[in-house]
């Protein structure tokens, strides 16, 4: 899995040895992620013209105590909202503007520091789309 971060977001992360995301992840209640055939699109979309972006590479097994919900229920319901208490869960759900079976993952609660095992910078292309040069993507 793949957070797409501005490389400022990683002070926060290196001080509370956590990742709790970033201003949309708090207005939508969890963390956004994007699978390795997401991340263009997604850089298209919502980061046009973003200087100083990265991919940070996310190692789900390192995500301890997690669970895994496939399909979730419909965004937006009551039941998308993880309480405080919750377990960490990473949910697979749609997303507005995108194709119906096309699921992201999101977590609910923050990524550990030592879930996320490598940071890449994504230079712009001419076009300001940020660019995923060889070696950004681990092996499958």
């Amino acid at each position: 899995m793949y957070r797409l971060a501005f490389a400022g977001e990683w002070a926060s992360v290196a001080e509370l040895g956590e990742y709790t995301g970033a201003e949309i992840d708090a207005k939508d209640g969890f963390i956004h992620l994007s699978t390795k055939a997401q991340c263009q699109l997604t850089a298209q979309m919502y980061f046009k013209d973003a200087d100083k972006l990265q991919a940070w590479t996310i190692d789900t097994s390192l995500l301890s105590g997690v669970s895994t919900v496939h399909p979730a229920p419909p965004l937006g319901s009551a039941a998308t909202r993880a309480s405080a208490d919750a377990p960490l869960e990473l949910r697979w759900e749609p997303a507005p503007e995108r194709p119906e079976d096309d699921f992201f993952p999101h977590v609910y609660g923050s990524v550990p520091k030592s879930a996320i095992v490598k940071q890449s910078n994504l230079p712009l292309g001419a076009d300001g789309v940020p660019t995923f040069p060889e070696g950004t993507f681990q092996e499958e």
